[in-house]
């Protein structure tokens, strides 16, 4: 139980923290600079502690590599609604330059298709969830607050197994390799239990955290309209 209060605050948390705020400066400073010559550079990082979705980490957190993988790799290849094949295509050829933009070590092998992964079943869950009988279903059988207790619960798998991926890109292969011996492959019930259960609450953090934002905007249109 300690190892895992110590592998959450040492290696996840506060180097997740350090790698938001380098690049909120990174970002920033040139961003402001650019505001002076009526420029619209894209917005700042998201805080990684407020993402629970290999997606949204994606959008929201390097904005303008976003924009350049969507623009120039992703919708050439085929990434439109309606044509999956070639979404998972379009995705793949997305990570593959990632791994080229990045070095090509071969850690970034093991982040980038962890990744992969996980942005992938986000969008089976995405498009199964779509289909008109599970969407009755919910509508007719599913309170609001139990969808959302069932998507924190089905995120909190693949949020540990993001954590376990930047643990390699962070750290590197060496040090990715002992936590995935220590929380994997010699990991008990109870230590699964308390991971899971962590990553839960994080993601009802995050999507709070969401629906905050979104009655903020709301309360800050109602006051300009009047």
């Amino acid at each position: 139980m300690a190892f895992l209060i110590y592998f959450y605050f040492e290696h996840r948390l506060f180097p997740g923290q350090f790698f938001h705020v380098k690049y909120v400066v990174m970002f920033g400073l040139p961003a402001v600079i650019s505001k002076f010559d009526s420029l619209n550079p894209p917005a700042q990082p998201l805080c990684i502690s407020r993402i629970y979705l290999y997606s949204d980490m994606w959008k929201y957190f390097d904005r303008g590599l976003y924009s350049f993988l969507k623009r120039y790799i992703y919708i050439p290849i085929g990434g439109d609604p309606g044509r999956y094949v070639q979404k998972f295509v379009a995705s793949a050829a997305c990570f593959v330059f990632i791994y080229y933009w990045h070095g090509m070590f071969d850690y970034l092998v093991v982040w980038c298709s962890l990744n992969f992964v996980g942005v992938s079943l986000e969008a089976i869950a995405t498009l199964v969830t779509s289909m008109a009988p599970i969407r009755r279903f919910r509508e007719s059988y599913v309170s609001p607050p139990m969808w959302r207790r069932l998507k924190a619960m089905a995120a909190a798998p693949l949020l540990a197994i993001s954590i376990m991926s930047n643990f390699y890109f962070f750290m590197g292969n060496d040090v990715g390799k002992v936590f995935l011996h220590k929380l994997v492959y010699y990991g008990t019930p109870q230590s699964y239990a308390v991971v899971l259960f962590s990553m839960y609450c994080l993601g009802q953090t995050a999507m709070e955290t969401e629906r905050w934002e979104q009655r903020s905007r709301w309360w800050d249109a109602e006051e300009k309209t009047q």
